[in-house]
């Protein structure tokens, strides 16, 4: 099994390369080059259609798990066209690359497709994003979803987990460096999410894929 994981220098990117030690796996990054055991790192910057294109057709992955997006909250609210860049028209560059390989497509989604407004969000949960984050991540899953390719969608909430000194810090290592050196560590009071830690989504996602899952899934 050839598996194509873009993203692979991010926090579940990383991760996700740990989890198919009996495969031959792949890996794009942007800007972090990542050393890593028995897998091909490659520089791929998903908004060049032609440049995803030819890595697509030049690796020929049965799977892609797509992994790359703009998390920034604000970012995406302050430079709209970059969150459209990258996680709309990368994800269509990606999914459209797939079609033309006839490649499964896992797509990592987030739980800022809905409003926050019921305590719990099962899998039919109407979709309500309120932030442009949300809005971006919502588009890529229905460009997967008019795919016509076998997909799978998996929506995650605040993965934490070890960071690489160039990786984005989660809430949870947040939380251990400032209680270790004595610092007082803040969070809102009125903020409730579910931590997932990034290893878990990677066995979950190995799991899905080994039963040959197709679907919508919450992880």
């Amino acid at each position: 099994m050839i598996i194509l994981i873009t993203g692979g220098s991010g926090l579940l990117g990383s991760y996700l390369l740990r989890a198919f030690p009996e495969d031959e796996v792949h890996f794009t990054f942007f800007s972090h080059p990542l050393e890593a055991k028995k897998v091909d790192g490659h520089k791929l910057d998903i908004s060049d259609k032609k440049a995803v294109h030819s890595l697509f057709s030049s690796i020929r992955p049965d799977i892609t798990i797509h992994t790359v997006a703009i998390p920034s909250m604000d970012l995406c609210e302050t430079n709209k066209p970059l969150a459209d860049t990258v996680n709309v028209e990368g994800t269509r560059n990606v999914v459209e690359a797939c079609k033309n390989i006839n490649a499964k497509i896992v797509f990592v989604s987030t739980s800022y497709v809905f409003d926050g407004k019921q305590k719990i969000f099962p899998e039919n949960a109407p979709t309500h994003p309120v932030n442009y984050y949300g809005k971006t991540k919502l588009e890529g899953e229905k460009i997967l979803s008019a795919s016509g390719l076998p997909f799978l969608i998996l929506r995650t909430d605040q993965p934490y987990g070890w960071v690489l000194p160039f990786q984005k810090k989660n809430s949870v290592v947040r939380a251990l460096e400032l209680l270790e050196n004595g610092q007082l560590f803040r969070e809102p009071e009125d903020w409730y999410n579910n931590p997932t830690y990034a290893r878990d989504f990677a066995m979950a996602a190995k799991t899905l894929l080994e039963k040959n899952k197709t679907g919508l899934y919450h992880v």
